[in-house]
This record gives C-alpha cells, structure tokens and sequence, in this order.
C-alpha cells in the first residue's frame, strides 16, 4: 500500500493516463531520463522537505501540490522528463520514515 506524506484528493495514476490532470504516483514506479543529479543540490532540497514534513506535512503537500513531476508513459512505464532532483530529494528525505512506497503527484504530459 502506498504511503502518503498527508491525506491527498489525488488518484493514483493508471498505467493508460492521458495527458493532463495530476496524479499520485510512488516514487519507485518512475524511471529516470536523467543519468546523474547534482549531489549538493539534492542534499539541500532533502533538508527542506524533512524539516517540512516534520513540522506539518501538509505544508510539503501543499509545495510539492505546485510541482507536480512532469512524466511521459510508454509501454507502461512511467518516465521522469523533469524535476529528477526533487525526487530524489524527497526519496532521501522520506525513505527512512515512509519506506519505498512514498508517492509524488505527477502530471502525464
């Protein structure tokens, strides 16, 4: 089962999504377009999103609300065509708690 980081009117996206419309979607379903992301970058970002979530996840909803991961399907797969660190940071800012199965609201472009 997925976890959310707070209580989301989002569906989870299905694998024959149209374009449009934002979605919920775990983390571990994408894959990446994008070989590497920038370390330091990363390590900043995640520091923000844990002291987010730790004081109200609602606020980390509420930013991430306004970032929805830009993904493209093909052939039943979901991938990244931006916002690589964002993700990443939100993995290493929440695997701990949450496990594998956190998710990331994504629009199907």
């Amino acid at each position: 089962m997925s976890k959310l980081i707070c209580k989301s009117k989002y569906p989870m996206c299905p694998k024959d999504a149209q374009p449009g419309g934002i979605h919920q979607l775990r983390i571990g379903d994408l894959s990446p377009t994008q070989f590497a992301v920038g370390k330091a970058e990363v390590d900043i970002k995640s520091m923000r999103m844990r002291h987010k979530h730790q004081h109200n996840p609602q606020k980390l909803h509420d930013y991430l609300v306004v970032r929805p991961v830009p993904v493209v399907v093909r052939k039943n797969k979901f991938y990244l065509v931006d916002h690589h660190h964002l993700v990443r940071a939100l993995y290493e800012a929440l695997h701990d708690e949450l496990g594998n199965q956190i998710c990331v609201l994504v629009e199907v472009v």
